[in-house]
C-alpha cells in the first residue's frame, strides 16, 4: 500500500487484453475495485515495463504509485539488482533510484 492498495501481476507478455480482463475480473467480484491491479514484465536486469488499471479511473498511461509498488515489491523480493530500474509505461518512462528505504523518480513522457 503505497497510499493506494495495489496488486502486482508478473507477465511475460503484458498487453491491453489484461485491462479487459480486470474490467471483467472487477464486475465478478467488487472486493478487486479497490485496488490498483498492474501487469509487470521484466524486460532486463534493470528494466521493466508496466501496464496500470488504476482503481476509480480506469486502464491509465502511467502510475507513479503502482511504479513505486513495483520498485518495493522488487526490493522485498531482492529482484533489485541495480541502484537504479526504469520503468517502461504507455504513457512513458520512469527511472527509478532506489537509495535504501526511499526511492528517487525521474520521468519521461512519449
Amino acid at each position: 500500500d503505497v497510499g493506494n492498495p495495489h496488486i502486482l501481476i508478473n507477465s511475460e507478455k503484458p498487453n491491453l487484453q489484461f485491462l479487459e480482463y480486470v474490467k471483467d475480473l472487477q464486475t465478478k467480484d467488487s472486493s478487486f475495485l479497490d485496488f490498483n491491479i498492474s501487469q509487470y514484465k521484466k524486460i532486463s536486469k534493470n528494466k521493466f515495463e508496466l501496464l496500470t488499471f488504476e482503481r476509480g479511473v480506469g486502464p491509465t498511461p502511467a502510475c507513479s504509485s503502482a511504479a513505486l509498488a513495483l520498485c518495493n515489491y522488487l526490493n522485498i523480493l531482492g529482484e533489485a539488482y541495480s541502484e537504479s530500474i526504469e520503468i517502461i509505461m504507455p504513457g512513458g518512462y520512469l527511472k527509478a533510484d532506489l537509495m535504501g528505504d526511499k526511492v528517487k523518480f525521474c520521468a519521461g513522457v512519449s
